[in-house]
């Protein structure tokens, strides 16, 4: 077990009492030691009569606070424990719950049931297996790494439990896996079913490269299976079919996510988005390749009012397709079967795609998107009772609908038609296949709107029905571009310019001359790559379409808060890597950027130990003796109450003096190692004061004189986009203040309480420093002062409950009456010579809340303690928790 010490080295201690060392205390001092068993647990004070100054026990505890320092630098290596096999260290057992499986273990054996009702994490390492019946009531089993588990009985995760399967980890299900609560793959996991997988009100989500695979039987009960990323869905093989039963849920498809169905699957029930199949696609990583977000091959049977798929594909080429052989059948009424929406959508069918509700739609589109049949599509089915109102492909009238060559139309239904379209938009209707009418009153067109849109024309390809979609042009140093001809045509749906070319000029406007070569439209939809600079394209004399790039002000894409450090770039612009790197994607990044760049990080650091050391005065007030001294420890295993950070301590002596007043002498060390967003602190603290305590009645007033002196080193990430740099800096800082605290003890109902009120004026000086480590992107910063005061409303808390347990708690109220800093300027070392304000302080008033419990018990002690704190703008919570054991 880890021991905790005042200090980190011995010699720490004797600097301590160097800095606050005074005379031998008064003759009449007592010697008998005081320890208030509601107050202060610290056990601190020597008040009395004593004439050899401070006593001899003070002095063989400090000797020990040395000897237990020397200890603890000699034997620190060691943290305790691990979670190894051999459980020394109080890890969980291997083989069992809450433990960790590996090769060649078996979670339950052949004939045998387990049920795991602990809320605890089991973890599959290695190659194991389940053969027998294990009820999985809470917490977690998790395959991971290279993990992979063999299932041959019954697996069953209930509704508070989870079954998470990461990176490469494997699950091979043959027997029997009940899903009641929820399944996670994530990264490159993945699930075979080749036995029976049932899910009843479950949620199913797969990020990343992770894919399920069924060869077996799988049944989805109001059951939503989410995928992300490049995630995959494949119900059967091709030589191995699968069945797959949906009612009420459904697949929610993101990213590059896809469904491939090889066998046969038939869904009823509440889907969820009115969808078997909602996806709404979006590049993953730098894949500019087509996004197959559904393949059918297999035979889909959907038996409620709802769509079996809607693709929504705005900014990347997308398909949802039928595929030669495989066979769609929709009974719903007034839904389509196949609906996409989005220019950069494509709807193929290949094979049969049959509706028969009223009101049903085989194929629709809407926004720009492409419908085409190159298969067979049928209204109805011969000799049936069928629906009425039907159409085979409908558009919005953006939408483009064609019947290949090779498609069938086939209107079983009374009253239905094979398009419809309304008029006015950008859409068309191209027929070259074969329509059969059988049903009365049906026909081709819907209406005269559709007729006059039904134009001959070549069949579309449907690999890239628009033309070019999803493509960036390259650029070069040298100003060059790279440069498309499109021989037969095409329409320019999506096209990114990157900017390449800013690494050979410092000029804000760049012409890219004959990008592309025989375009027939589009070419307003060219855009910049980055959100720095804007694209225009032209059409020159022989119709070949230029590209002119021009760089956008930054201080027109910063936020208001970040205008400072924006103004200082625009002026400073050039071709170097700090300009470089924010070329960002979205205004968004862009801002986080600035936000790192202008320094918001360096003065919460100033901030942080500003707040520490408020922390830090604040508890020694609150145990300042009357007479003697008393020593306050912080750190790990220190009964640090009043929210300071950091492994050090503070001593204080008393003297008594006329009037029932007493004077106080204060000092203090304090090593700080803190991690925060963006970036680490460390830093070493020293305090010094004097004060001045009197009783005023049943109320006591301290007032005291403080001077703060600290050193940090420190380091910040900077982190946005493909920038990943660390800036060191070394920094000086100091703080005078002056308070005055009027406190109580009030007792009532056990519980013992400390109000007070108090007011402090306080002046921060900081030196000037330079960041170094991150090239262009470091800080050059100039010296700041910053003065105010400020006051605090709060009380203190603490009871008794039985012998051995105490609880305690603090809560403040800190507001600034005036404040007052001078503009501290900086620089880019990337933009010299042009110098903009660091961010202030946030305003608002500053609040303490904390709450912790103790346990001692003979040589035990266990405590813990939570707290949540804004000091001088400066947010922070902490959880603490501490254990002694006396040898």
């Amino acid at each position: 077990m880890r021991r905790t010490v005042l200090f980190h080295h011995p010699l720490a201690a004797m600097i301590a009492l160097t800095l606050c060392g005074v005379p031998a205390l008064p003759a009449h001092a007592d010697t008998a030691a005081q320890c208030d068993p509601v107050g202060d647990t610290d056990c601190e004070t020597a008040q009395g009569s004593g004439r050899g100054g401070l006593s001899a026990w003070w002095i063989g505890g400090i000797v020990a606070v040395a000897a237990g320092a020397a200890g603890a630098a000699g034997g620190g290596g060691s943290n305790g424990g691990g979670n190894g096999g051999g459980n020394g260290g109080g890890g969980p057992v291997p083989g069992q719950e809450g433990g960790q499986f590996g090769d060649r273990q078996t979670l339950v054996a052949a004939g045998g049931e387990s049920v795991w009702n602990q809320p605890v994490d089991t973890r599959i390492i290695g190659n194991a297996r389940n053969d027998g019946h294990l009820d999985l009531n809470a917490g977690s089993l998790t395959v991971r790494g290279n993990g992979h588990l063999h299932n041959h009985g019954t697996l069953r995760v209930g509704e508070a439990a989870r079954l998470v399967i990461e990176r490469d980890g494997d699950l091979d299900n043959r027997g029997q896996l009940d899903l009641r609560g929820s399944l996670h793959l994530q990264a490159d996991a993945s699930l075979e079913n080749f036995g029976r997988l049932s899910a009843q009100g479950a949620r199913i989500t797969l990020d990343g490269d992770a894919e399920i695979d069924n060869h077996g039987d799988m049944q989805l009960r109001d059951t939503l299976v989410v995928l992300q990323g490049d995630s995959d869905f494949d119900n059967g093989e091709r030589q191995r079919p699968a069945r797959l039963v949906v009612d009420g849920g459904g697949f929610v498809l993101g990213g590059a996510a896809g469904f491939e169905n090889h066998g046969t699957l038939h869904a009823s029930g509440a889907l969820n988005q009115g969808s078997l199949i909602h996806a709404t696609t979006a590049r993953v990583g730098n894949d500019r390749d087509t996004i197959d977000a559904f393949n059918n091959h297999g035979s889909i049977v959907l038996d409620a009012d709802a769509r079996v798929l809607t693709l929504l594909a705005d900014t990347h080429a997308s398909t949802g397709i039928n595929r030669v052989g495989g066979q769609i059948t929709s009974h719903a009424r007034n839904h389509a079967a196949l609906h996409a929406e989005g220019a950069s959508a494509t709807l193929l069918n290949q094979g049969t795609l049959t509706v028969t509700g009223d009101h049903a739609v085989a194929m629709s589109g809407a926004r720009g998107a492409t419908l085409i049949n190159d298969g067979t599509i049928n209204l109805g089915i011969a000799g049936a009772a069928n629906g009425q109102h039907l159409v085979a492909m409908r558009s919005d009238g953006s939408a483009t609908l064609n019947n290949r060559r090779g498609g069938v139309i086939n209107i079983h239904a009374d009253h239905s038609h094979a398009f419809q379209s309304a008029g006015g938009g950008s859409g068309r209707l191209i027929n070259n296949g074969q329509v059969n009418v059988y049903g009365s009153g049906s026909g081709i067109n819907a209406d005269a709107a559709t007729a006059a849109v039904n134009r001959p024309g070549a069949d579309l390809g449907w690999q890239a029905p628009r033309g070019i979609s999803g493509y960036t042009v390259g650029t070069n140093a040298d100003g060059s571009a790279g440069r498309m001809a499109l021989h037969q045509g095409g329409h320019l749906a999506d096209v990114a310019v990157d900017t390449g070319f800013t690494r050979g000029t410092a000029a804000s406007q760049v012409h890219l001359p004959g990008v592309f070569t025989g375009a027939d439209s589009g070419e307003d939809n060219i855009r910049s790559a980055t959100v720095v600079w804007r694209a225009q394209a032209e059409r020159d004399a022989s119709g070949n379409v230029d590209v002119v790039m021009t760089r956008n002000d930054y201080r027109a894409l910063a936020d208001a808060s970040v205008q400072g450090v924006a103004a200082a770039l625009e002026a400073g612009y050039g071709n170097s890597a700090l300009f470089h790197s924010l070329e960002v994607a979205d205004t968004a990044e862009f801002n986080r950027a600035l936000h790192q760049l202008s320094g918001g990080q360096v003065m919460a650091a100033s901030q942080r130990l500003a707040a520490n050391g408020e922390a830090f005065w604040s508890s020694l007030a609150r145990s300042a003796p009357t007479d003697g001294h008393h020593l306050l420890a912080f750190g790990p295993g220190a009964d640090t109450r009043y929210g300071v950070q950091g492994v050090g301590s503070g001593l204080q002596l008393a003297v008594p003096m006329q009037g029932g007043r007493h004077l106080q002498m204060m000092s203090g060390l304090l090593s700080t190692d803190v991690a925060h967003d963006g970036g680490q602190t460390r830093s070493q603290s020293r305090f010094a004061g004097v004060g001045i305590g009197q009783s005023l009645g049943a109320f006591r007033v301290q007032h005291t004189l403080g001077n703060e002196w600290h050193r940090m080193d420190g380091q910040r990430q900077l982190q946005w986009g493909a920038t990943h740099t660390t800036a060191h800096s070394r920094r000086a800082l100091s703080r005078t203040r002056i308070g005055s605290m009027l406190s109580r003890d009030v007792v009532a109902a056990a519980v013992h309480w400390q109000p007070r009120l108090g007011v402090t004026a306080f002046h921060t000086r900081e030196a000037a420093f330079h960041e170094h480590g991150a090239d262009a992107f470091g800080l050059s910063v100039g010296a700041g002062t910053r003065r105010g005061v400020q006051w605090e409303a709060g009380t203190g808390a603490q009871a008794r409950l039985g012998s051995a347990w105490t609880v305690r708690g603090d809560a403040a109220l800190i507001g600034s009456v005036k404040e007052h800093a001078r503009g501290r300027l900086a620089y880019l070392h990337g933009a010299a010579g042009h110098a903009f304000e660091l961010p202030g302080r946030t305003s608002g008033v500053d609040y303490r809340v904390m709450i912790g419990a103790d346990y001692r018990r003979q040589r035990l002690a266990l405590g813990g303690a939570v707290l949540a704190q804004r000091l001088l703008g400066t947010p922070d919570t902490q959880a603490q928790m501490h254990l002694n054991y006396v040898f």
